[in-house]
């Protein structure tokens, strides 16, 4: 058994280096946008697993978002991996697990793999900001046996068991109750209707309403935030990026526009418990909005 410390340090945005590993682009993006906005300007990605390890070795960060579910490699496998490399400084890189999952039984599970600590999806700066001040200024000791390389689990410094020890009550996000839900769903419907009105207006020639279109999505996106909705969320930045990248309006595809509009609606009135109808809602929109941007 060997145990390491790892030093923390003082939180200097500027001087990180992060990796952001997932499959979807949007997240890839919506994440180090984050980051960037917080002043890291050293930001690598990787599609999967296997490009994060050559990522790793190539930018060396010192913390690394990870999503759970990927192809070829997912989330538990690169750490793993991580966890039994070589280089001792890699070794002990910390791990954000990316999310959407808050179930006691999967944080377990990858708390036992050697993930430092959690976020879930949709993230927001607030969440990002706490976990990236959590493992740089705070990080916990370092553990190494035959069964489990990771994080120390021990609930304080004084505790002698340095082993793969579960904390039940720790901080993880939890999921919006019903009746926050079903409000701030109401104010979504709210919004949407604005849009309308303000699309019926731009059909009419006035393009200057796409201010009001683009402003009224992100209160949207802000609100699916705070239900932790990433289908959602997905949609309304989706609408969003698509106005900023279209400079002139008069480029904007009214069609794409009422698309997003109408996918709002349908998962403003689709329960989380249809998640492959929503995922297919969101990820169809992606693929439409890139290749109209592309095609501009």
């Amino acid at each position: 058994m060997a145990i390491i410390t790892r030093q923390g340090r003082k939180l200097v945005y500027s001087q990180l280096s992060v990796l952001v590993v997932d499959d979807q682009a949007f997240y890839r993006n919506l994440l180090s946008e984050v980051l960037r906005s917080l002043g890291v300007n050293n930001i690598s990605t990787a599609v999967d697993g296997v490009d994060a390890l050559d990522a790793i070795e190539n930018s060396r960060p010192n913390v690394v978002f990870a999503d759970w579910v990927m192809p070829e490699m997912d989330g538990l496998q690169l750490t793993r991996r991580v966890r039994r490399l070589r280089d001792e400084r890699m070794r002990m890189v910390p791990i954000i697990m990316v999310t959407a999952n808050n179930l006691k039984s999967q944080i377990e599970e990858a708390r036992n793999t050697g993930v430092d600590t959690f976020i879930l999806k949709p993230v927001t700066l607030k969440s990002v900001t706490d976990r990236i001040k959590e493992v740089i200024e705070h990080p916990r000791d370092f553990a190494t046996f035959d069964t489990y390389v990771g994080p120390c689990r021990r609930r304080n410094r004084g505790n002698s068991y340095y082993g793969p020890f579960m904390r039940h009550d720790d901080p993880i996000e939890l999921e919006a109750t019903v009746a926050q839900e079903k409000a701030v769903k109401g104010e979504m419907s709210d919004i949407t209707k604005r849009i309308h009105a303000f699309l019926a207006i731009v059909r009419n020639g006035n393009l200057s309403k796409m201010v009001e279109i683009r402003a009224a999505a992100a209160e949207v996106l802000v609100l699916a935030q705070k239900i932790s909705d990433q289908h959602l969320a997905k949609v309304c930045w989706s609408l969003t990026a698509y106005i900023d990248k279209m400079v002139d309006y008069r480029n904007v595809r009214i069609d794409i526009v009422a698309t997003h509009l109408e996918s709002m609606e349908v998962l403003i009135k689709t329960p989380n418990s249809q998640a492959t109808l929503r995922e297919e809602i969101a990820n169809g929109l992606q693929v439409m909005v890139t290749r109209a941007i592309s095609a501009a």
